[in-house]
């Protein structure tokens, strides 16, 4: 009978690596089976101990050997397909950009619990809800109860891949569309004091980015993210082109966002092109970094080019050279220190921005357009437009003046 396959793990570049034998699969030339090989993460931030990769490794092995669950592109080999190789199966073919974070969260979760086990034929809306049910019962890495977000994040993607299922003829009907609202899990933070801290105050924001220490070129990138509102995959992939003469105030045009893990321009993450003001601030320091931005790149900049591309490619300073989110991410972290100021997101920036606007007195359904989509709440709002000057006097109600290298110095004559 021959000894159970428990898989193996191997180190590299240190990080822990599973690999399963798959001995089902057409042998190579030298008579042995081929091999599947991943990376094994967490998402609970703790470092992947060789324990763990051991456990992951087996527990892979262990399913490929049931026939529940295939490498990506392929299915189970059993005619009982679990849910937990369905959702991986369907997980592992999506592009859109969270993919790789929902494919983490729900092997971070639904290994834990029955439904991972289970055909995808025999689920219903009874077992979904005894599922999330159990889902609250299990301990965090904190030792406490998961968040309703939480289960949130972990459920959305296993809905998602059950209604493939269905399109696919494997489920007979959508478990999810039948549940009582009172058993969906809720976008709810744990603590619903926290998002306020979400957001750098006035001062903090001109403090960032004020402070002499920064390079410039992150300077910048701070301050476009604080006064357009952008996500930074849409920041990072602004080009000049995309900020248009106009009056009275020029137009920055979002429509277009940087894919890192595809390396490819796609549209923003809500398929809307927005059109945001460019406050006075941000149109001085625009002016200013576009006069400076030969000294840091070789050469003059093109209308294609990017506005603050990767240090990494002077040379090449173009579509290629975006930023990396978590470089930006690091930079952050330290340029805050040296600031004196507490830890944020990049995300805050953008959060900022919305805050900097209520706080301005600005009207909110003109506002929402340069973060968000237009409202959809009627059919009017489909034939709803805001003139441009009537945008740009919303935009002039914002003070904020910074002490970047971007305004002019005095110079004291002794």
């Amino acid at each position: 009978m021959g000894r159970r396959r428990t898989g193996s793990v191997t180190r590299r570049g240190g990080s822990w690596y599973a690999r399963v034998t798959l001995h089902r699969e057409p042998r190579a030339a030298d008579g042995r089976a081929p091999r599947h090989e991943e990376k094994v993460t967490r998402v609970d931030g703790r470092p992947v101990t060789e324990a763990f990769a051991k456990a992951h490794a087996a527990r892979v092995q262990a399913l490929y050997d049931q026939g529940t669950w295939a490498p990506p592109g392929r299915l189970p080999s059993s005619g009982a397909v679990t849910v937990g190789a369905w959702v991986d199966a369907w997980l592992r073919r999506q592009r859109y950009t969270e993919a790789v974070k929902d494919r983490a969260r729900v092997a971070a979760w639904l290994p834990r619990t029955t439904l991972e086990r289970r055909p995808v034929a025999e689920v219903t809306p009874r077992v979904v809800a005894d599922w999330l049910d159990e889902l609250r019962r299990l301990p965090t890495a904190r030792g406490g109860a998961p968040a309703p977000r939480t289960l949130r994040n972990v459920a959305d993607p296993v809905a998602r891949a059950l209604r493939a299922a269905v399109f696919e003829g494997i489920l007979a009907a959508d478990p999810f569309a039948v549940l009582p609202s009172e058993r969906r899990p809720k976008s709810v933070d744990a603590d619903p004091t926290q998002r306020r801290a979400r957001r750098l105050q006035h001062a903090e924001a001109v403090t960032l980015v004020s402070e002499p220490s920064i390079p410039w070129d992150r300077a910048v990138l701070y301050l476009l993210l604080v006064l357009s509102g952008a996500r930074l995959a849409e920041a990072v992939g602004l080009r000049w082109c995309d900020v248009v003469d106009a009056e009275p105030l020029r137009r920055l045009v979002v429509a277009e966002q940087w894919h890192q893990r595809e390396r490819e321009r796609r549209a923003t993450k809500t398929k809307a092109v927005r059109e945001i003001p460019v406050h006075p601030e941000l149109d001085r320091a625009l002016t200013w970094w576009r006069a400076q931005w030969a000294s840091w790149y070789g050469r003059d900049p093109r209308d294609a080019d990017l506005i603050v591309p990767s240090r990494a490619h002077k040379s090449r300073a173009s579509l290629s050279g975006p930023r990396r989110q978590a470089t930006v991410w690091l930079s952050l972290q330290g340029d805050l220190t040296a600031c004196c100021l507490p830890a944020h997101r990049v995300h805050d920036l953008r959060h900022t921005f919305a805050s900097l606007c209520a706080d301005a007195g600005m009207a909110e359904h003109i506002a929402a357009r340069w973060t968000h989509a237009p409202a959809k709440r009627g059919a009017r709002e489909a034939y709803v437009d805001v003139a441009w000057p009537a945008q740009c006097a919303e935009m002039l109600k914002m003070t904020f003046t910074t002490r970047g290298p971007w305004r002019p110095r005095l110079v004291a004559y002794g």
